[in-house]
């Protein structure tokens, strides 16, 4: 058995697994944020200038 080609196989395939969960994790976090910050602008007076933190 070519065990290095299957450990590399592996490898790459655990990578684009975790790479594919990081970036799952990270656009849920960052809508949700954003969804936070539209509610949060909601209730202020962009005008004012005080929108953002």
């Amino acid at each position: 058995m070519d065990r290095g080609g299957v450990l590399t196989t592996q490898g790459i395939i655990t990578m684009v697994v975790v790479l594919v969960f990081v970036w799952g994790g990270f656009a849920l976090f960052v809508t949700a944020a954003v969804k936070r910050e539209r509610k949060k602008a909601a209730g202020r007076d962009p005008a004012a200038g005080d929108w953002r933190d």
